[in-house]
């Protein structure tokens, strides 16, 4: 073991875990194990606890298979999706609404309470006109 572990050497480390990742598609489990490798290493050789950008870059390393997810639905078929920043500001922005992922469920059926449109006058006109000559021609 060596007696200098930097932050650019754990950065070093977790790109080139990236490009496996790119190149043959390691598991999940894999990429856990690498980043508590790391993070044990780090601590070992530090005594501290790696700094949050290590962290962060750790995090996204095991979350690749959600984020690199190229499915444009993956907002409605997965019950708690991961968005980008511009996702996320956008939602904030008021320019897209969480409202479907939330009432929609993992089986494909809307749980919202159903509610009925208001018909509009022209409509009710009709409908009683239709209901006045069922009425006549049935007393006839």
């Amino acid at each position: 073991m060596t007696l200098h572990y930097t932050n650019q050497d754990a950065h070093n480390d977790i790109t080139e875990q990236f490009t496996q990742f790119k190149r043959i598609g390691t598991d999940r489990r894999s990429r856990i194990d690498f980043s508590i490798r790391l993070t044990e290493r780090y601590l070992a050789v530090n005594d501290k606890i790696p700094p949050v950008t290590v962290l962060d870059r750790l995090a996204t390393l095991i979350l690749q298979d959600e984020i690199t997810d190229p499915t444009p639905y993956k907002s409605r078929n997965t019950e708690y999706p991961i968005t980008s920043p511009r996702q996320e500001a956008d939602y904030c922005k008021k320019l897209t609404s969480k409202g479907v992922p939330e009432s929609l469920g993992t089986d494909g059926v809307d749980y919202r309470v159903p509610t009925r449109r208001q018909r509009t006058p022209s409509e009710n006109a009709h409908i009683d006109r239709e209901m006045g000559a069922k009425r006549r021609s049935r007393y006839d």
